[in-house]
C-alpha cells in the first residue's frame, strides 16, 4: 500500500472569486434594510427617476451633486439605477431623493481574502504534515516489506561451462542481474592500453579489441547469510568495461561502475577500490521495451549521461566456445587494483549466459566520454540477456 497525502488532509475548496463578493440574498437583505419603512415598489421608483431624467436636469440631481456622500462615484443610470465602479447596485431614485446603499465592499472584499488566505495557509501546514506522515509510512513499508529471496543457489551445481574450476575457499556475496543490455564497439588496443592499469593485457577478438556499455538492474546484493534488504540490494547499475588476459585467465576490466545506491557505491569504493560513482537512474519496462536513463551526480569523475530503451528480437541462445558472443560475455573474473596500486583478480561464477539479439534506440551516450574514450561512429554489437545470477568470492593479490 503507498501513503498518500490526498486521503489524509483535510478538503478545503479552492479559493472562488464569487466567494468574495455579496451574495445575493446578502444585497438583497441590506436593500430591504435601508428602504426603511418605504412601502413603495422599488420599480415605481426606477420609472419616476426616469422621467426626471428625461425631462431634464431635476432637484433630484442637484441634490447629487451636492451631496457630501459623492466620494462614494455612484453613478445614475438612465433607468435611474445608482451603481458602483463594479457595476453593483447600489440605490435608487424615488420621488426626486436619492436612496444608496452604504456598502463597504473594499471591507468586505478585504475580509473574506484575508479568510482565504487563512484557509490555504491552515491547507498547506496539513499537507506538509501529511507528507512527512505518508513518507514516514512509505519508508517503513520499504524496511520491513519481506525481502526477495528468488536467490537462484542450484548455479552452484552447474559449473561443467567454466572455462576454470570454482576457488576452493567460500564466496561471500550474491548478486541477481535483470534486463541487462550488452552494447559493444570495436576500439583502438592502443586507445585501451593508454587507460589501463600495467600488466593487465588487453585481450582480443580476431585481433580486435572491444569496448562495452552494460546497463541493467540488479537484485539480491547481499552477503553471504544475510537476507537481502529492498531499500539496500535493490538498484540500478551500468557499466564501461573491456576485457584483458592475466596469466590465462581472461576478465573484465572496468573504467566505470555507475549505480542508483550511495551505499554500494561508497562500499565497493572503500573495500575493492572499484572506480564506482553515484548516478540518478531510472528504470522502466513499458511497450516491449526496457526504458533506461542514468545522469552521474557523484562529485568525483567527469559528468556522464545514458538515455536510451531496448528489447531483445530473437529467441534465446548459449554462446559457443570460438564465438565473438562467448568472448564478449562468458569471463568468470574481474580485475582491479587496490589501494596500495597492487593488482588483483575477483572471481566470480554463474551459469552460461542466455543471450538474444537486441535493438536498441540510444538518444544521449556520454559514457565512454567520461573515461577519456571514444566510440566509432558505427552502430554497436547488441545482445540481450533477460537474468542471470551470480557469486563471487573475495579479491585475491596477482
Amino acid at each position: 500500500m503507498a501513503w498518500n497525502r490526498n486521503r489524509l488532509a483535510p478538503v478545503i475548496p479552492p479559493l472562488d472569486s464569487d466567494a468574495l463578493s455579496p451574495s445575493s440574498e446578502q444585497r438583497e437583505q441590506r436593500n430591504d434594510d435601508n428602504d426603511g419603512d418605504d412601502d413603495a415598489d422599488p420599480e415605481a421608483g426606477f420609472e419616476d427617476a426616469g422621467d426626471r431624467s428625461a425631462a431634464g436636469e431635476g432637484d433630484g440631481h442637484q441634490e447629487h451633486e451636492q451631496d457630501p456622500r459623492k466620494d462614494t462615484q455612484h453613478e445614475a443610470s438612465a433607468a435611474g439605477v445608482i451603481t458602483d465602479r463594479a457595476g453593483q447596485r447600489m440605490g435608487f431614485r424615488k420621488g426626486g431623493l436619492l436612496k444608496t446603499q452604504r456598502v463597504d465592499a473594499d471591507a468586505e472584499c478585504r475580509m473574506r481574502i484575508r479568510n482565504a488566505r487563512t484557509s490555504m495557509a491552515f491547507r498547506d501546514l496539513t499537507f506538509s504534515i501529511c507528507d512527512s506522515y505518508c513518507f514516514l509510512g512509505n519508508l517503513f513499508e520499504t524496511m520491513t516489506a519481506a525481502p526477495q529471496h528468488d536467490f537462484n543457489h542450484d548455479i552452484l551445481q552447474e559449473t561443467a561451462h567454466r572455462p576454470w574450476p570454482m576457488p576452493q575457499s567460500a564466496w561471500i556475496m550474491t548478486q541477481t542481474w535483470h534486463d541487462l543490455l550488452f552494447a559493444h564497439w570495436p576500439v583502438s588496443v592502443n586507445a585501451l592500453a593508454e587507460k589501463v592499469p600495467a600488466g593487465f593485457e588487453i585481450d582480443r577478438f580476431e585481433n580486435q579489441a572491444w569496448l562495452g556499455i552494460v546497463p541493467f538492474y540488479m537484485t539480491n546484493v547481499a552477503p553471504r547469510f544475510m537476507p537481502a534488504l529492498p531499500w539496500v540490494s535493490s538498484f540500478p547499475e551500468m557499466n564501461v568495461r573491456t576485457y584483458v588476459t592475466v596469466d590465462g585467465k581472461p576478465g573484465v576490466y572496468f573504467f566505470s561502475l555507475d549505480a542508483g545506491n550511495p551505499v554500494a557505491v561508497g562500499a565497493a569504493r572503500t573495500l575493492l577500490r572499484l572506480p564506482y560513482f553515484t548516478a540518478s537512474m531510472q528504470v522502466d519496462a513499458r511497450d516491449g521495451y526496457v526504458h533506461y536513463a542514468s545522469r552521474r551526480t557523484s562529485s568525483e569523475g567527469a559528468t556522464a549521461e545514458f538515455v536510451g530503451r531496448y528489447r531483445p528480437t530473437d529467441p534465446v541462445l548459449t554462446p559457443q566456445p570460438g564465438t565473438l558472443e562467448y568472448f564478449l560475455t562468458e569471463r568468470y573474473c574481474l580485475y582491479a587494483v587496490d589501494h596500495g596500486n597492487r593488482p588483483y583478480r575477483l572471481d566470480i561464477h554463474h551459469p552460461p549466459w542466455p543471450l538474444q539479439s537486441a535493438e536498441a534506440e540510444i538518444s544521449t551516450n556520454t559514457m565512454a566520454e567520461a573515461a577519456g574514450l571514444r566510440l566509432p561512429s558505427m552502430a554497436p554489437l547488441l545482445h540481450f540477456s533477460k537474468r542471470q545470477d551470480m557469486v563471487a568470492w573475495p579479491p585475491e593479490r596477482i
